[in-house]
């Protein structure tokens, strides 16, 4: 059996290495997109995106946690996003 340094063992790990990073960069700056489009999209639609979600609403209704959208009170689960409210 050879050295674990002998470099066999390199070829193998240091591609599996980058191709595990890239996959990470790759599904983390989907996300990152993914969420800047939601709300971008809110913002088309005319609804109120809210960035500070724990401070009170002036207007009647629920403020979804997750899409930051303003809902009927009556709701459980946000109109435009699906998120439990």
């Amino acid at each position: 059996m050879g050295n674990v340094f002998d470099g066999d063992a390199f070829r193998i790990i240091i591609p599996a290495c980058f191709c595990l990073l890239f996959l990470v960069v790759v599904i983390v700056g989907g996300l990152l997109l993914y969420n800047s489009n939601r709300k971008k999209g809110a913002e088309k639609e005319g609804l109120d995106v809210i960035e500070n979600v724990g401070e009170e609403s002036e207007e009647d209704g629920n403020i979804c946690p997750s899409c930051g959208a303003q809902n009927p009170a009556e709701n459980n689960f946000c109109q435009y996003c699906g998120e439990k409210l």
